[in-house]
């Protein structure tokens, strides 16, 4: 008889050496899979090896399947003693699992394409003002939490709460109120910073946009993109004549100004922010 195999009622039955070559996994993931009670060895030889059967091999190159799907060991383990609805299920319920990490994944992949996007705009843009249409401003959820006027109440820390828990959604954003825009003593802008998140996205997400949270729609805007060192100190005369854009055209502020951090760049006097600001016109 091959001194590598045997055959008995339980037909052929593989040392463990011979079984890892079979199914194609090192001495390690056997003993593993073995502890955890996934392998049971088919017999003990009377020299204590453990010997494995042809119906081991299958179990193994089914178990490595489930773990090519990112199955996890202990479902796996239900798995073994399942019926098929119950196994449907569990594969199921993996689907969903995939499905959220697939959609995670396809909203950080357009974020960061958003983000080169922004940072090539911003190059080009520093110090212009322009308008945009309404098509090209997104409709935005804020949250302050930062600034003069910010409250950190219990409501403001469960939306803060609720909207840290997708980063890949979630943009810093900025606000200054409508009434310092139109006061025209003061050169003060009082900005507060906080947490933005795109109306498309909160909706999909189920995200509770009660206020503490505010609303900011969808305009036509003039906009510019400012670099500053502290963006609590922004001023009207910082703008780079976005005001004096608004006087020359005749049009009306209608709306807060709202910023988008777009990136930053340590330097030796510190961090230096850029960012996109703009408010609605009539």
């Amino acid at each position: 008889m091959n001194s590598k195999t045997q055959r008995t009622r339980k037909g052929r039955l593989f040392k463990a050496g011979d079984f890892c070559r079979v199914t194609g996994i090192t001495g390690e993931t056997l003993r593993h899979y073995v502890d955890r009670g996934i392998i049971e060895p088919a017999d003990i030889a009377p020299n204590s090896y453990r010997m494995y059967s042809e119906r081991n091999a299958m179990d193994m190159l089914l178990t490595r399947s489930c773990r090519g799907l990112d199955l996890p060991i202990a479902a796996i383990l239900r798995k073994e003693d399942s019926t098929l609805r119950e196994q449907e299920d569990l594969f199921a319920e993996q689907e969903r699992l995939l499905e959220e990490e697939l959609a995670s994944l396809e909203s950080k992949l357009l974020r960061v394409r958003q983000q080169r996007g922004m940072i090539a705009a911003m190059a080009q843009a520093a110090g212009t003002v322009r308008e945009r249409g309404e098509g090209e401003v997104f409709n935005l959820y804020r949250l302050i939490v930062f600034g003069k006027d910010a409250q950190i109440t219990e409501e403001a820390m469960r939306a803060l709460d609720q909207w840290l828990k997708f980063p890949q959604y979630v943009c810093v954003a900025l606000n200054a109120p409508r009434a310092s825009l139109l006061d025209g003593g003061d050169d003060a802008l009082p900005i507060s910073v906080g947490l933005g998140v795109r109306e498309e996205w909160a909706l999909k997400l189920g995200l509770d946009t009660r206020p503490p949270v505010t609303f900011f729609a969808r305009h036509r805007n003039l906009c510019t993109v400012v670099r500053t060192y502290d963006p609590f100190s922004l001023r009207k005369s910082d703008l780079n004549g976005i005001f004096d854009e608004v006087a020359r055209r005749g049009a009306e502020i209608a709306s807060d100004l709202t910023g988008i951090v777009g990136t930053y760049t340590e330097t030796e006097q510190g961090r230096l922010y850029s960012i996109s600001l703009g408010f609605s016109i009539k």
